[in-house]
């Protein structure tokens, strides 16, 4: 029933893919979410270096046999990128999923020459066309309501689905304030070929994170305050400013982690250390909408299950009322 683009491109079963979690998002973990038929993604720098990366692929691939998964490498949010990206190359791992900046040519070669599936993650319209125009085999687009860098000229998931479907012709993969059943299906309805899902995965029993956190995120509420003001407001002038001021004075990877922090609007900016080495207690309050959404911990498998036989249901419901 929900054979997409992204499932025949990734060769995957279902339109869901886990989104690169920071610091948690371990092989582990991407293992997981593959085996159930999802595509369960690695955050390359969670390996720390190039050895720990390349045994660390090996097991996940050991792990879930023949079943894809995909392999996030974030331009100046990697440890030892370009080395990293070379294991990722030599291993020929399925899918690999960049982010933040324009991929280097060399890159794009690299992955073209090993038929390697390339994912870049963007927020707005213009960098997704850039993409395109360098070769990207699928666009994941996140919405304002999305977790993470954010962009003065990004817009709300649901509208960004619908613009951005208007204009581009490659797969599209939508994130940003997904996770049940009914925002899964809806980013399907408005046109894209998969949803993009981070925040909802870390409320299930295998997510790498304390137990502690996880029942502090079930008591998330889509109107706290405090996450509203993280997601949606714009950064405080005063602090965008200065970050801006600070680039290329300080090395391109710190500058990527304060200027992160500064559109989180975290008043601490100026200490942040490199994203890898970011403390775990702070990334579990990093969240989207969608941490309000499930309203129980469920197993990797139970989740996806979840969501795929709660559409079904809403699509039965739909033809039953259309009949009548």
């Amino acid at each position: 029933m929900f054979e997409t683009r992204v499932t025949k491109l990734l060769g995957i079963r279902y339109p869901i893919l886990q989104g690169a979690l920071t610091v948690v998002g371990t092989w582990k973990f991407a293992a997981e979410v593959s085996k159930t038929g999802a595509l369960g993604c690695f955050t390359a720098a969670t390996a720390g270096t190039p050895d720990r990366l390349r045994r660390q692929i090996n097991m996940l691939r050991r792990e879930v046999g023949e079943k894809p998964f995909s392999v996030n490498i974030s331009l100046y949010m990697c440890p030892h990128q370009d080395e990293m990206f070379h294991v990722l190359v030599d291993e020929e791992v399925p899918i690999i999923e960049t982010s933040v900046y324009a991929v280097p040519d060399e890159w794009v070669h690299m992955m073209k020459d090993k038929d390697i599936k390339w994912l870049h993650k963007v927020t707005t319209l213009k960098h997704a066309k850039h993409a395109v125009k360098q070769g990207v085999d699928a666009v994941i687009l996140i919405g304002l309501e999305g977790f993470g860098f954010k962009n003065p000229q990004q817009l709300p998931t649901m509208t960004s689905i619908r613009w951005f479907k208007k204009n581009l012709n490659v797969p599209l993969i939508a994130g940003g304030g997904i996770g049940d059943p009914e925002t899964f299906l809806s980013t399907l309805v408005l046109g894209a070929d998969a949803a993009y899902i981070g925040s909802a995965f870390l409320l299930t029993k295998e997510a790498p994170i304390p137990e502690e956190y996880k029942l502090r995120l079930l008591r998330t509420r889509a109107d706290d305050p405090s996450l509203i003001y993280r997601i949606l407001a714009p950064p405080n002038r005063e602090d965008f400013m200065e970050v801006m001021g600070l680039r290329g004075k300080v090395p391109m990877e710190k500058w990527v982690a304060m200027m992160e922090r500064v559109l989180l609007k975290d008043p601490d900016w100026r200490e942040a250390p490199y994203v890898w080495l970011e403390k775990p207690e702070r990334v579990y309050k990093y969240v989207s909408f969608a941490a309000a959404l499930p309203s129980k911990l469920m197993s990797v498998n139970e989740f996806i299950d979840w969501l795929i036989k709660g559409a079904e249901e809403i699509i039965k419901r739909l033809r039953a009322n259309i009949i009548n």
